[in-house]
């Protein structure tokens, strides 16, 4: 378990990169959140269903459905925890920190990357956060 003193310096670090940087692409827990409000920046979200993230889980970790399943409920409620505890977020992967959400269950790595290219060229890059800029796929 990562300090609460080093999380906090490394997203000090993180959105500091993000404020003075352009082409970056950062990927995290807490990445759109640390976005938030920043010029240019278009933020996505990826997720998928608890039985895709298990079965990617017992493939990559060679391990048991149950400890899988264990592993990442106890992982998603520390991080909750976490950020609430440090930043008083109560859900980080709420839509509205993000420009677009995509369900990666649903699609091929390539069509996820393209459609994010496509979004990025049809949807005018927020400078704030706005509950209705962010789109679902």
């Amino acid at each position: 378990l990562v300090p609460d003193s080093t999380h906090i310096e490394f997203d000090e670090h993180q959105r500091k990169i993000l404020e003075g940087g352009s082409n970056i692409i950062v990927e995290g827990r807490l990445a759109g959140w640390l976005a938030r409000g920043l010029n240019g920046v278009f933020k996505v979200y990826c997720s998928a269903p608890l039985q895709v993230r298990v079965q990617r889980y017992v493939e990559r970790e060679k391990c048991s459905h149950e400890r899988a399943l264990t592993d990442i409920r106890s992982r998603d409620q520390h991080d909750i925890d976490k950020y609430r505890k440090l930043y008083g977020i109560t859900d980080y992967r709420s839509p509205v920190f993000y420009d677009l959400c995509i369900d990666t269950s649903l699609h091929k790595p390539d069509e996820l990357a393209q459609a994010i290219l496509t979004s990025m060229e049809n949807v005018e890059i927020p400078t704030a956060v706005d509950p209705s800029a962010h789109q679902r796929m």
